[in-house]
């Protein structure tokens, strides 16, 4: 970049340290550099954390070549209620070797920035903005690989925060014994996981997603409406949630709860109005623990090493993503779409809030423009038309079809009639987690999730999955309105 191009990225990193001439080696240069810095763009608040996929795996002789993946996460700001800049690092400060790769927020251009030092230098690569994320030209490309929509990646965002350090498990003892972790006072103070999620992770998309829609509400129309419906049609990345049990603390006599998450996006119907079922339905650990030696759960670092059962906390799965779910609540809060619509819509194949192609077909009938109104805009009303039209033609089984019934349902009766559906789909699936098949089909079901995920950049480093002997060529499945689950044809990835 040009003396010219650089002077117009307006971050802390940009602003404090390139444009008079710094680029930091190592990460304990940066860290200086920061704290040498003064004005208004100035970062003096600092929080760590650490996360790793083998970070529950103690350290011993015989487990010191595990492949555990610590990485450590530095956030800098101007007080602990924001993050400005964060750095994603390995734990050797002082090393030039090591990937140092920052995400900085440009506030006058509503951004965040990416860059990565060269390893080995002191040379430093823009990788664009958020904007980037979003174009066809460059989506899915370098950094958006990751970050898909363009803000913070935490992928195990809830509680229980599997494979980060937290309170609810600890990494201290995976820390190799002369492991800087240790021995640095850098990382000696780190915080939990869920300071990360609620002070990092969440402001951040918040933040992001607040520009994003401010700049399409500041023109006179909508374009690409399909670029904001697809975060309420489609899956364009997901959170790795668990129980809240710890796997091996799990016997016969015990039980687990299923999070609701598994079984329907529940955390934006609350937001959208409907009353959704409270009540966790129960698997019994008998069935839990028959399944993982019925399937051989393991663990592999992808070096030969392998650990019997399943990851820390039980039964891992993908859920409904932040990043999706806070485009569709903020632009319900602005107007840009209405609850109602925002709420059919996801009620489409609701049994399976992610990776449904079913709800990812009615995309093909977004609008290719959307007019501004005084309330908000006419996206949803004039996607609605399109596919309740659309729906006339085609068979009661469509995607459409299931839209317009609960699309013509009263307007005073809509918040109900949805979580009527809710409940009786609740029960339904509260009998069949109950038995041994029941239970064994929802294990298929996450595993078929699971591999659907693993397709993506997030899927990182062989010990975030378990592996099992489910054989390869298990069929996509998904979830039905009476609990059961059914195959579907193999589909590509509706990212």
């Amino acid at each position: 970049m040009n003396d010219s191009e650089v002077a117009r990225l307006r971050d802390p990193l940009a602003v404090l340290l390139f444009q008079h001439g710094t680029f930091p080696a190592t990460l304990r240069e940066l860290v200086a550099a920061l704290d040498a810095a003064e004005g208004p763009q100035a970062v003096p608040v600092q929080m760590t954390f650490l996360a790793g996929e083998g970070s529950q795996l103690p350290w011993t002789e015989q487990t010191r070549d595990v492949a555990r993946q610590l990485r450590c996460l530095v956030s800098r700001g101007r007080s602990e209620e924001q993050t400005e800049l964060l750095v994603t690092t390995g734990p050797e400060a002082d090393s030039p070797a090591v990937f140092l790769q920052v995400l900085a927020w440009d506030d006058d251009n509503g951004v965040f920035n990416y860059y990565l030092r060269v390893e080995g230098t002191t040379a430093w690569i823009y990788a664009g903005d958020s904007h980037d994320a979003l174009e066809p030209a460059t989506r899915g490309q370098g950094p958006f690989a990751a970050h898909v929509n363009g803000s913070v990646v935490m992928r195990e965002l809830r509680e229980p925060w599997n494979n980060w350090h937290s309170s609810r498990a600890g990494a201290h003892d995976a820390i190799p014994p002369d492991s800087p972790l240790r021995t640095d006072p850098l990382w000696r103070d780190r915080q939990s996981a869920d300071v990360f999620e609620k002070q990092v992770a969440k402001r951040c998309i918040e933040r992001w997603t607040r520009a994003r829609l401010r700049a399409i509400t500041d023109r006179s129309s909508i374009e690409h409406p399909d670029r904001l419906l697809r975060h309420l049609f489609q899956t364009t990345t997901v959170n790795l949630r668990t129980t809240d049990s710890e796997s091996a603390a799990i016997d016969d006599s015990s039980d687990l709860a299923l999070p609701l998450t598994f079984l329907f996006n529940l955390e934006l119907l609350e937001d959208l109005g409907i009353e959704t079922p409270g009540q966790a339905p129960l698997v019994h650990g008998g069935h839990y623990r028959a399944s993982l030696a019925r399937y051989r759960f393991r663990l592999e670092d992808g070096q030969g090493a392998q650990w019997p059962g399943d990851t820390h906390f039980a039964f891992l799965f993908p859920e409904p993503a932040l990043e999706d779910n806070e485009v569709v609540r903020q632009a319900v809060r602005s107007g840009l779409l209405t609850a109602r619509f925002a709420a059919c819509a996801l009620m489409v194949d609701f049994p399976n809030p992610v990776y449904s192609k079913r709800r990812a077909a009615l995309l093909r009938h977004a609008p290719t423009v959307a007019a501004l109104t005084e309330s908000g805009s006419d996206l949803s009303e004039r996607t609605a038309e399109r596919i309740t039209t659309a729906a006339a033609a085609l068979g009661e089984e469509s995607p459409e079809r299931e839209f317009a019934e609960m699309w013509q349902l009263h307007k005073d009766e809509w918040k109900a009639g949805l979580s009527e559906r809710l409940n009786s789909y609740l029960d339904a699936v509260t009998e069949v987690v109950a038995t041994d098949d029941g239970f064994d089909s929802y294990v298929l079901l996450a595993e078929s999730r699971r591999r659907s995920f693993a397709g993506t950049a997030l899927n990182e480093f062989p010990l975030l999955l378990p592996r099992t002997d489910i054989p390869a060529n298990l069929p996509v499945l998904a979830m039905r309105r009476d609990g059961t689950v059914m195959s579907e044809p193999v589909q590509q990835g509706d990212r």
